[in-house]
């Protein structure tokens, strides 16, 4: 009868030889060790009694030398000085850190053509595993093609909201309608929305939640109410200033996203009006400078490091042909309340 070869009592350890010797997977010994993830409370107390008792060490080389490995990770953007981008990146980096991966970041504007080449040269000679966040062009038939011949592929926040690979994002329709939902228990009965980009799947998920929201306490919709934006901040403040030449304008606004709300807070001050007394705001991403905006601004927050923890844990499991427990994983945003949301006049 054969036995597992043990390590001596001080043998430093990779990650692979802890997953062997804990008999899971590498992407399960990385959700041990970043406490994220659902896993049995036996299986984290083994792996982190093995790596205690033997020590570990962090080799992305080492993973090279296991079969055809890399130790390298595609990680496909449109901008990394975007806080949304930049937040999700370093969730990523503390999951595939302690798996020995290195991201190999692959930045290029969001031009259809560009876009579509960095999708057909995806491929296992450059990493085992590829990460795409906010692909806004990429054909899914082609993302379906490569993740069918078996490489790897987990999409952040996916333009359609139902790739035929695996995916990660928050759950937008949700946060929406918990931001509508906190203006009407407020007594606000004129609420308008700055959409987002509606070409984007959260985008149109957030106008359905802010739709919703007011559809289930009977309220009617207008559509002088809903002005579309596409996230940035100028759009966000030509959204503002058209709302408030209506006849009767609104007495709160959810704006999709913290910068265009903060853009409709300058518009709002500029035209000589209180907030929160005149009209009410809430954003979306709760990104850092919301608390710091004048006032502070309510806002609903999307677990961005936790959505780029998750995307790479899942890729880890998909690089070790290891099942997924959820193709799609939608995680929960949380209303923070601060000073821009009041009660009506």
């Amino acid at each position: 009868m054969s036995t597992r070869p043990q390590p001596e009592p001080n043998e430093r350890l990779h990650i692979k030889d802890v997953a062997r010797l804990a008999g899971v997977s590498t992407g399960t010994v990385s959700r041990a060790l970043n406490k994220r993830g659902r896993i049995a409370p036996a299986t984290r107390e083994r792996i982190l009694r093995i790596v205690e008792q033997t020590g570990f060490v962090r080799n992305a080389s080492a993973l090279s030398l296991v079969g055809s490995r890399t130790g390298i990770v595609e990680v496909v953007v449109t901008s990394v000085i975007d806080e949304y981008f930049g937040q999700v990146i370093l969730g990523i980096n503390q999951a595939l850190r302690p798996a020995g991966y290195s991201i190999l970041l692959r930045l290029h504007v969001p031009d259809e053509e560009r876009e579509r080449y960095y999708a057909g040269q995806l491929s296992r000679r450059t990493a085992d595993g590829a990460l795409l966040i906010v692909p806004k062009h990429v054909n899914e038939g082609e993302l379906l093609r490569q993740y069918q011949r078996g490489y790897p592929l987990v999409v952040v926040d996916h333009r359609s909201g139902d790739p035929a690979v695996p995916s990660v994002s928050a759950s937008h329709y949700e946060g929406a309608r918990q931001a509508v939902a906190h203006l009407l228990e407020l007594g606000h009965r004129h609420i308008a929305i700055i959409t987002g980009d509606l070409s984007e799947h959260s985008g149109r998920e957030r106008l359905r939640g802010y739709r919703e929201a007011l559809a289930q306490v009977g309220m009617p919709r207008s559509g002088e109410d809903v002005v579309e934006g596409d996230y940035s901040p100028g759009s966000g403040a030509d959204a503002m200033r058209r709302l408030l030449r209506q006849a009767a304008p609104p007495t709160a606004v959810f704006a999709c996203n913290d910068h265009m709300a903060r853009a409709a807070l300058d518009v709002i001050k500029e035209a000589g009006l209180a907030i929160p007394r005149d009209i009410s705001i809430v954003g979306f991403d709760d990104f850092p400078f919301a608390a710091a905006t004048t006032p502070p601004l309510t806002t609903v927050r999307q677990p961005l490091d936790d959505i780029g923890r998750v995307a790479a844990t899942m890729l880890l499991d998909l690089i070790d042909g290891q099942p997924l427990a959820d193709t799609h994983v939608r995680l929960q945003t949380a209303l923070v309340l601060r000073s821009t949301t009041g009660l009506p006049r």
